[in-house]
């Protein structure tokens, strides 16, 4: 574990979390890189260009599934502010491998980052949600329906 500033940390992630986004998938799983930013008590976890934190992040989803036989009823929020200058764009969901099953955007101002999707999902399946915020990158929880 290295003492990194959140500014150095994120322009470090940005680029490769970015380019992750664009490309819809992340075959190979990297490695995780931890930084402990200085004057937080929060460990920021870099997996894959994605960032996660054990002890919450207000960019991170916040995911509540409920099952109705095959179907799979999947509500992610995002607790953070939203703003013309700083907001979160849009929220993902992701399979175990980094493929994109489902996707929802937001108005900087206009909207909540708050999506609900109805998904055909097998029972146990490991899925990813990923908050996108303009400024700070992407952001995921993992959980399984």
């Amino acid at each position: 574990m290295s003492a990194i500033n959140r500014r150095e940390a994120l322009k470090k992630v940005a680029v490769v979390g970015t380019a992750a986004a664009a490309a819809g998938a992340v075959a190979a799983k990297a490695q995780a890189d931890v930084y402990n930013f200085a004057n937080e008590e929060d460990q920021v976890e870099v997996v894959g260009g994605w960032l996660t934190s054990k002890k919450g992040n207000k960019h991170m989803p916040i995911v509540k599934v409920e099952r109705e036989g095959d179907i799979a009823t999947i509500a992610v929020e995002v607790k953070h502010p939203q703003g013309a200058m700083h907001h979160i764009e849009a929220v993902h969901l992701y399979d175990e491998d980094r493929l994109l099953i489902a996707s929802a955007y937001f108005h900087p101002e206009r909207s909540k980052p708050k999506a609900t999707f109805a998904l055909r999902v097998p029972q146990g399946a490991k899925l990813l949600a990923v908050g996108d915020c303009n400024l700070h990158g992407l952001w995921f929880t993992e959980f399984v329906v």
